[in-house]
């Protein structure tokens, strides 16, 4: 039988609580991301900024693959699309192709280390963002090559920072609730 919110007892509200926040947390932290890499006034010569809500998405997509499903990917890269400024739809393509061929490689590699997740998220931002960089053109945006592959190469790198942190959220939030 199923029992209203009000039957239950404190213990259980906290438990249905801290299971509604596994699911949340893995979403609102790329928000955050995106958040940071949009609104900061980061100032810089170059365009090298690494693509921080992208890495965070592969990053939870890796590390819990449970919480982080392909179809959050598509309002997730609608909030994207708004908070970059780019054309809608964009990186709302590209984050949930990018987390479909993750699942399907984690498939064919189910243990795995930190040199080949780091191998997979490097392959997966590559894609993600040479589709969205062709998504563009087909919008009429032609950008050139050069600042695109810096900006890929640059999130490829500061990845093992936010799998880190990724891990550090997980460990320190989500453990509770486990």
């Amino acid at each position: 039988m199923i029992r209203s919110w009000r039957d239950n007892a404190d213990r259980e509200r906290l438990a249905d609580m801290l299971t509604i926040w596994t699911w949340v947390l893995p979403g609102l932290s790329v928000l955050v991301m995106l958040l940071a890499s949009a609104v900061l006034p980061i100032v810089n010569t170059l365009p090298f900024l690494p693509d921080l809500g992208l890495m965070q998405l592969v990053a939870w997509r890796l590390y819990r693959a449970d919480l982080m499903p392909p179809w959050l990917a598509f309002p997730l890269g609608m909030a994207a699309d708004i908070f970059m400024g780019q054309p809608v739809g964009v990186n709302a393509t590209a984050w949930p192709a990018t987390l479909l061929v993750l699942a399907l490689a984690e498939r064919r590699l189910p243990l795995r280390d930190m040199r080949v997740d780091w191998v997979l998220a490097g392959v997966a931002i590559l894609g993600a963002r040479l589709l969205g960089w062709w998504l563009l053109a087909l919008c009429g945006y032609s950008l050139p090559a050069p600042p695109i592959l810096l900006v890929i190469a640059a999130t490829i790198l500061f990845f093992p920072l936010v799998a880190r942190w990724t891990a550090w959220m997980e460990r320190k939030w989500l453990a509770v609730a486990v």
